[in-house]
C-alpha cells in the first residue's frame, strides 16, 4: 500500500503539536505520566477533540472526580481550541482536499453536542418513571398511593396537578442551586425543560439553551455530583450514541465472515481471508466506511485525497482483519462467538484522522501497528509514556 504522508520530521522544530488519545489524557491527570510538566510550555500546543470530551464525560456519579480532571486538563486556556468533529472534518477534506490543522479548529460550542437531539416523549417517560418511584418511596399504602398516582398521569401523561407538582418542586430545587450551579438555572426557567415537556417551546429552541447553560464540559462533570442533577449522565451519555452505532457494524460484518467460512468448509479460511482483504481494498468498501463514519458520500479518488478519512478507512479494515482472525477463523477457540468490542475501540479509531494534522500523535502498540500496516510513516506516532515525554523533553530543550 503506498505510503500516505511523508510528514516532518519531529526532531527538526521549535513548536509542536501534540494530539494524544484519551488514555494519556486520563494518566496525566491521574499523575501516573509527567504530561502535566509539559502543559505550559510555549512551544508545544496539545489538541484536543469531541471525542476526548465524549470519552471524558462521567458515565457514573462514582466517575465524576477522574472526569472534572481530565475535563480540566484537555480544556485549559492553551490548548489548541478543539478540533472538529469526524464528520466535519471529512466535509473539509472533501472540498479543501488538504486543509491545515487551523482550518480544523474550532470553538468548544461546535464540538461538545454537535448532534444532540431531545425526545419529548423519551423525557416525559423520565418524568413519569420519577414521579411514580417518587410516589413508591413515600406512600407505603398501595390504594392511597394508585388514588394519588391516579390524579397526577391519565393514560401516561402528567395531568395539571402533577406539572403544578413539577413546577414547585423545581422552584424548590432553583433556589438551592442559584449559588452552587448558576449554569443550570437557564434550563429551569420559562422556555426551559418544562416548557418542553408541556409542549410549550420547541426542541431546537431547548438545545439552543442546552448548549448555552452547559458549554463548559468541565461544568457539566462537576454537575453530576448534585443528587437533583444526576439526571445530566444520561445526557453525557447521548454523546456516546453515535460511538454506539459504529460499534454495530463490526459485529454483523464478522458474523457475515462467520457464515461464508461455514459454506466454505474449515480448510478454506486462507480463502475466506483473501476475498476479505480484496473486498477491504475496493474503491466500493473504502467509500462505504468512509460513508459510515463520515455522513458524506465521496468517490474514490475524492478519498484518495482525503488524508484523515483514508487513514481511518485503512486502520479499520485492518481492525476488522484482527477481529475476523479470532472470531472468524475455525481454528480458534472463539470462532463464530460473538465479537467482544470494547465502546472505546470506536474512540481509537477515530482519534486517527487527526494524525495527519499534528506533529506527534499518541495511541497504543496496537493501533500504531496498524497505522504502519496502512502504509502510513510511523516516526512520529508514539505509544508509551515514556517515549513521549521523551520526544516532548528534547522539543522543550530546543527553544
Amino acid at each position: 500500500m503506498p505510503t500516505l504522508w511523508a510528514g516532518r520530521a519531529f526532531d527538526d522544530i521549535a513548536m509542536a503539536n501534540i494530539y494524544l488519545d484519551s488514555q494519556y489524557i486520563s494518566r496525566a491527570a491521574s499523575r501516573k505520566n509527567r504530561l502535566l510538566e509539559f502543559v505550559s510550555s510555549p512551544n508545544l500546543i496539545f489538541c484536543y477533540s469531541a471525542i476526548h470530551i465524549i470519552e471524558s464525560l462521567p458515565k457514573a456519579a462514582v466517575e465524576n472526580q477522574g472526569a472534572v480532571e481530565r475535563l480540566s486538563m484537555i480544556m485549559r486556556p492553551r490548548s489548541r481550541g478543539g478540533l472538529v468533529g469526524w464528520g466535519p472534518l471529512a466535509e473539509l477534506e472533501a472540498s479543501a482536499r488538504q486543509p491545515k490543522l487551523d482550518h480544523l479548529t474550532r470553538n468548544v460550542d461546535e464540538l461538545l453536542f454537535p448532534n444532540i437531539s431531545f425526545s419529548r416523549s423519551q423525557w416525559m417517560k423520565k418524568v413519569r418513571e420519577g414521579l411514580k418511584q417518587t410516589l413508591r418511596n413515600n406512600i407505603p399504602d398501595v390504594g392511597i398511593r394508585r388514588s394519588v398516582q391516579s390524579k397526577l398521569l391519565k393514560m401516561g401523561s402528567l395531568t395539571p396537578a402533577a406539572s403544578q407538582f413539577l413546577r414547585n418542586e423545581i422552584g424548590k430545587t432553583k433556589e438551592r442551586l442559584s449559588s452552587k450551579f448558576p449554569q443550570f438555572l437557564p434550563l429551569l426557567e420559562e422556555g426551559g425543560v418544562y416548557d418542553f415537556l408541556e409542549g410549550k417551546t420547541s426542541e431546537q429552541a431547548l438545545i439552543a439553551r442546552f448548549k448555552e447553560s452547559l458549554i463548559n464540559p468541565v461544568v457539566l462533570a462537576s454537575m453530576v455530583t448534585d443528587p437533583d442533577l444526576v439526571a445530566l449522565i444520561d445526557l453525557s451519555k447521548i454523546l456516546w450514541a453515535h460511538m454506539d452505532d459504529l460499534a454495530e457494524i463490526l459485529p454483523r460484518l464478522i458474523l457475515s465472515l462467520v457464515e461464508s467460512q461455514r459454506n466454505v468448509g474449515t480448510e478454506g479460511y486462507p480463502i475466506i481471508r483473501s476475498m476479505a482483504l480484496d473486498q477491504f481494498r475496493s474503491a466500493e468498501f473504502r467509500t462505504a466506511v468512509a460513508w459510515r463514519f463520515s455522513g458524506i458520500h465521496v468517490a474514490a479518488d475524492e478519498l484518495d485525497q482525503m488524508l484523515g478519512i483514508r487513514l481511518l478507512v485503512y486502520v479499520f479494515s485492518q481492525y476488522i482483519l484482527e477481529k475476523m482472525g479470532a472470531y472468524a477463523n475455525p481454528n480458534r477457540s472463539s470462532f463464530g462467538a460473538v465479537p467482544k468490542l470494547k465502546r472505546s475501540d470506536m474512540g481509537d479509531l477515530l482519534h486517527v484522522v487527526y494524525c495527519p494534522y499534528v506533529d506527534l500523535f499518541g495511541c497504543d502498540a496496537a493501533m500504531r501497528d496498524r497505522i504502519r500496516r496502512a502504509g502510513w510513516p510511523i516516526t512520529n506516532v508514539l505509544v508509551d509514556d515514556a517515549e513521549i515525554e521523551a520526544r516532548l523533553a528534547r522539543v522543550v530543550a530546543t527553544r
